[in-house]
């Protein structure tokens, strides 16, 4: 009985460390998704000088965004989301070239978000796993 309840204690703390890990890789997907979606609009915009709901519907804008707002941010930090309604907050006020000028420039804050994430993930994720494990393992010596 005791064995059975060191082992599920040792699969919980690692669940937990995998679940905090998995967190990092959802923030750099959706931060690179993002990044897609903000490209390929300002790609839409600049060639066929498309209107900004036709745009939007082309570049599959319906799926990312509701009312003006990001339909999916859970994962994202307090920076990411302020860069992200930084952008929804310019788009559509100016003319075409104000546009894709807007796009470049989030471009770029989004391409240093993405690269800290990353950064993050590499540094962090391992770290959380193993954490899990040896918490795990610290508890049941603890209790034996």
């Amino acid at each position: 009985m005791k064995i059975l309840g060191a082992l599920l204690l040792i699969a919980a703390t690692t669940t937990l460390g995998a679940r905090s890990a998995s967190r990092l890789y959802r923030r750099e997907r959706k931060l690179r998704q993002m990044y897609k979606f903000i490209d390929s609009l300002c790609e839409e915009i600049r060639l066929t000088r498309a209107e900004l709901p036709d745009a939007l519907e082309r570049t599959g804008g319906s799926k990312m965004l509701s009312d003006g707002v990001w339909t999916d941010t859970y994962g994202l930090n307090v920076g990411d989301i302020r860069v992200l309604d930084s952008f929804l907050s310019a788009l559509g006020k100016t003319d075409i070239e104000g546009q894709i000028n807007n796009a470049r420039l989030h471009k770029s804050a989004l391409l240093e978000r993405i690269n800290e994430a990353t950064e993050e993930k590499k540094k962090f994720s391992k770290l959380y796993l193993s954490l899990g494990f040896l918490c795990g393992m610290f508890a049941v010596v603890l209790i034996i």
